[in-house]
């Protein structure tokens, strides 16, 4: 059996593509492509300026990636534009990246600031990236247009995604050839990267293609080689000044199979032509605009925070976490820096506690059991100790993929010394996680020190930390749980499909939230009401609250 032609193109060659391309274009009378870059090159830095304008494009329309974002983005008392929220497609429908792109151009001007997902002003979103047919020279034009944007004055900071391959055979998010060749492409993927890296056998891997139908593997292959070059594109536009900042993130990954070859590749391109490290490749997707919004205001301020980081289980921060690919420890500090923070072990402006899994894996979070308490306590302890020293605290509680740590949250509620803290959060994965503490810490750093802030600031990232136990322990760690086993199986619906009992969901989440949620939050921080709760994608794996 002869092996599919998938290869990761070398640097060279991509380097050699990307010139080729822009003699091209110089041929047809086009400016070129480096003319364009030399130019942008050659603007003055916006560093420091402020105020600014910010325009946000998020992944998609869902509060997590939407909704989190323009939260966080109000609380910095700069202008704010984001298109409406129907314009962002839903689900496996694209928004209309053309339109997008137009609003986009219309507002970059000097001055702005653009924070974007490129999936979504490529693809038309995260989850239509992973299914559309447009061709790569159609997705260079709209690059093209994108790079456009900086001529014309804005700040520019753009995540991109590698293409994922989950374990997972739900095919809610992937090609309708997911469900039922779904395993066997991740089988294929571990088996010909364990080949290439010279770890596995031919045997393994032609009993992975086996089983996979030579038109579902074409498709497979065809559009991992054209997102993964119009990444390596954006790569070249932000080495060469176009872009401030690249996160190239990778979600629900592993150490081994395609994703870590590409993945591989692009970090080979950018630090062949990334020369003033503009690029950073992380773990991590529906949480990078949150990351880049740090980013854009501590290079904004001409701010670098010294942050301290300790970690709840210290012997156990080299284990990696569920649906990433590197130790946590790494991801920690590569989410730091590419906010702008620096690590620093004393002398620190912000004390980042990651309350992390100890070995042998990362649990989910409807998987827990009552822990150590020492642990929960050494953690309320430093909390407290910081406060003491008036050293602002945030916690990333990783302990469990998939929501919080309850006996840890229970705790915090219960001593109101360690709700001195500037940001909490776990939801979902380690970088979901992560990213939206270190946002959420950054800006409420910079307001406490007077540096920025709209005037109801301290309002909005007081109701921002509420809405996160709410949701990161309340409707992951013990709603959802709920309701997918008692309600769930009632209803004649699926776990990701709860059309048409909507209604039904929302009022028995209420009733959970009551019973078991908001008194002890409460106790903690006074009157807190759901204002309203809906579930947006119509599933239950998300909810969208808005508390007061």
């Amino acid at each position: 059996m002869s092996l599919p032609p998938y290869r990761i193109p070398p640097v060279l060659d991509l380097c050699r593509g990307v010139e080729a391309r822009a003699r091209e274009q110089a041929r047809a009378g086009e400016q070129t492509r480096a003319d364009e870059q030399a130019r942008a090159c050659e603007q003055p830095a916006r560093t420091g300026r402020v105020p600014v304008r910010l325009l946000l494009v998020p992944t998609d329309a869902r509060p997590c990636t939407r909704g989190y974002l323009l939260d966080l983005a109000a609380a910095t008392g700069w202008p704010v534009e984001s298109p409406p929220a129907e314009w962002l497609g839903y689900r496996r429908e694209p928004g209309d990246a053309q339109r997008l792109q137009a609003w986009a151009a219309e507002r970059a001007t000097d001055g702005a600031a653009l924070v974007a997902s490129s999936e979504m002003l490529l693809y038309g979103g995260l989850i239509p990236s992973r299914l559309g047919r447009e061709s790569l020279s159609e997705i260079e034009r709209r690059i093209d247009r994108l790079a456009a944007l900086a001529t014309a004055g804005a700040d520019l900071y753009l995540a991109a995604v590698n293409l994922r391959i989950p374990l997972s055979t739900d095919g809610g998010e992937e090609p309708d050839y997911w469900p039922a060749h779904g395993a066997a492409l991740h089988r294929y993927s571990v088996a010909r990267d364990r080949r290439d890296l010279g770890e596995g056998h031919d045997a393994e891997l032609i009993a992975a293609l086996a089983e996979i139908p030579p038109a579902v593997l074409e498709d497979f292959l065809w559009r991992r080689r054209r997102n993964l070059l119009a990444n390596l594109h954006l790569v070249t536009l932000t080495a060469a000044g176009r872009a401030r900042m690249l996160l190239v993130g990778q979600d629900d990954t592993a150490p081994r199979g395609l994703t870590r070859a590409e993945m591989d590749a692009t970090q080979a391109l950018a630090a062949r032509v990334d020369v003033e490290g503009r690029v950073h490749l992380t773990s991590g997707a529906d949480e990078l605009c949150l990351r880049l919004l740090a980013r854009l205001v501590n290079d904004r301020l001409e701010a670098r925070p010294r942050v301290r980081v300790r970690f709840t289980f210290p012997d156990d921060r080299r284990l990696v976490p569920r649906y990433e690919a590197q130790p946590l420890e790494d991801t920690v500090h590569g989410h730091l820096r590419a906010a702008g923070a620096e690590v620093v072990d004393a002398n620190e402006d912000l004390l980042l506690l990651v309350h992390n899994f100890s070995g042998p894996a990362q649990k989910e979070a409807h998987d827990q059991a009552p822990g150590a308490e020492d642990a929960v306590l050494s953690t309320v302890s430093r909390l407290a100790d910081a406060r003491v020293r008036s050293i602002p605290a945030a916690v990333a509680d990783v302990r469990y993929a998939n929501g919080a740590d309850d006996q840890l949250v229970r705790h915090l509620l219960r001593h109101p010394e360690a709700l001195g803290i500037v940001a909490y959060s776990a939801w979902n994965t380690c970088s979901n996680t992560l990213g939206t503490v270190i946002a959420d810490a950054t800006i409420a750093l910079h307001v406490r020190r007077g540096r920025l802030g709209a005037p109801d600031a301290g309002a909005i990232l007081r109701r921002f930390l509420i809405q996160r136990f709410v949701e990161d322990w309340g409707y992951q760690a013990i709603v959802r749980k709920a309701l997918m086993q008692d309600v769930l199986p009632h209803t004649g619906c699926a776990y990701g499909d709860i059309a048409g009992e909507e209604g039904r969901f929302e009022e028995e989440a209420r009733a959970r939230f009551e019973a078991d949620v908001l008194p002890a939050v409460r106790a903690a921080f006074g009157p807190v009401e759901i204002a309203r709760l809906w579930f947006p994608w119509q599933r239950l794996f998300e909810v969208g609250l808005e508390v007061a």
